[in-house]
């Protein structure tokens, strides 16, 4: 059973994060990270999302917007 879905609290700043399964690598090289990185700005844009910090870790990443 899937959890319930949280519910938007208007403006703020949330913590974004992601890990692989299983603590598999998901960045492996430099240019992945790279791609990655680049992913990110290119889809913060159009949403007006300010990304204050983040990292890149080979098995996950952590944004604050």
């Amino acid at each position: 059973m899937g959890r319930i879905p949280r519910q938007r609290l208007g403006h703020g700043i949330y913590h974004v994060y992601n890990r692989a399964i299983e603590q598999k690598w998901i960045f492996e090289t430099a240019e992945d990270r790279n791609k990655f990185l680049n992913l990110l700005v290119r889809f913060s844009e159009p949403y007006l999302l300010n990304i204050y910090h983040w990292v890149i870790m080979s098995n996950h990443f952590l944004c604050a917007a």
